[in-house]
């Protein structure tokens, strides 16, 4: 649905990764000594994807259309260094994932009986996200590309350009560029894409400004510059008003938690997850905690780990996922088949390059 912006991290580990390879195999060992961590992370309805600090991309859960797969139907173990170019940022919808590489090309495999894999030819992105049957991604410009199917194919905008955005199940929203106004489109059934609310355009009356987005089934939510977390849409098992501690103090379907705390938001397909980081004026740690609320975070026992997550939350259907301070995957929750289960990565990067099968992917860039 919808995972945090770490590109300048995962750039950064994949180097030291690359710098490891490089070493080993000058010294003639032939094989990776760089230690591997998750730097990107994104879980759809049944199944999670990471992008580890080598430049692969790692998949669990559910694999019915092998949306967890590699080209060798290597369950689990995805797409090795497989084109040659590092990936960098992975997105996971209901039954597809795909994956962008740091040259900005894009990959999609899994389902692709709605246009999940036809990914747009010659455009080089900068940032993408799944939702249920379609992706929308970002090119140099900030300009979105979406392909598949649903909603959120309906009033892509045309004009704005965006700093990010969010796919949810029937509609997207992204930050503006500029403004850092939040602009949203396509399915509005209950109030998620605020269609007629400023044409589109999603502004709380506050000089506040916004860092992130996250759109999930059929809410979505935000964070200010401030630290400050706003949440819309269908308040189904509590996702939006977190159990009456978000409040709607302009009377207008915006719920907002007062504290200025806030660091990540992520919205889910019945929840949502926030890291609460309450140290504004330092990298310090101390009292971060991560919170959830909807399905089945507050109803069925689920709560998220006392464990410091900082880095990045995804949240799936019934379940959440995050890399913690290690550069490890944790989740929580129900996962079916495996979707909450992460592997442990290797001590090593594994260096195994090998021609693609096309046939089962969809090409971009």
């Amino acid at each position: 649905m919808t995972h945090c912006n770490t590109t300048m991290a995962a750039a950064t580990k994949r180097a030291l990764a690359t710098l490891g390879l490089g070493l080993g195999l000058l010294l003639g060992g032939g094989s990776a000594t760089a230690a591997q961590e998750a730097v990107d992370l994104d879980a759809g309805q049944y199944h999670t994807c990471m992008v580890t600090s080598c430049g692969d991309v790692r998949c669990f859960g559910r694999n019915d259309w092998h949306q967890s797969d590699d080209h060798l139907r290597s369950r689990g173990v995805v797409l090795a260094s497989a084109f040659q170019a590092a990936f960098e940022e992975v997105t996971v919808g209901t039954v597809h994932t795909c994956a962008r590489d740091v040259t900005g090309k894009v990959r999609c495999w899994g389902q692709g009986t709605r246009g999940q894999l036809g990914v747009p030819a010659g455009v080089t992105f900068t940032q993408i996200d799944a939702g249920d049957t379609a992706t929308c991604g970002l090119d140099a410009a900030g300009h979105p590309h979406c392909w598949g199917s649903g909603g959120v194919m309906f009033g892509v905008p045309t004009t704005e350009r965006f700093l990010s955005l969010s796919v949810g199940r029937g509609h997207a929203c992204g930050i503006v560029e500029g403004a850092e106004e939040i602009r949203c489109w396509g399915d509005n059934g209950y109030g998620q894409a605020r269609i007629g609310e400023g044409v589109g355009l999603f502004y709380p009356g506050t000089s506040e400004r916004f860092s992130e987005v996250t759109a999930g089934n059929y809410h979505s939510c935000a964070v200010s510059n401030g630290g400050r977390a706003y949440c819309w849409g269908w308040d189904g098992y509590g996702a939006v008003t977190f159990g009456g501690r978000f409040q709607d103090l302009d009377g207008d379907g915006v719920f907002t938690y007062l504290p200025q705390f806030q660091s990540q938001v992520s919205a889910g397909l019945w929840g949502t997850c926030e890291h609460y980081h309450p140290n504004t004026s330092g990298s310090s740690t101390w009292g971060d905690r991560t919170y959830c609320w909807g399905w089945p975070f507050e109803r069925a026992g689920f709560p998220a780990p006392a464990t410091d997550l900082t880095q990045q939350i995804a949240v799936g259907s019934s379940f959440a996922c995050a890399i913690d301070d290690a550069g490890q995957v944790v989740c929580w929750g129900s996962g079916y088949q495996g979707s909450a289960t992460p592997p442990t990565l290797a001590a090593e990067c594994p260096f195994t390059p090998y021609v693609l099968d096309p046939p089962r992917f969809g090409f971009g860039g």
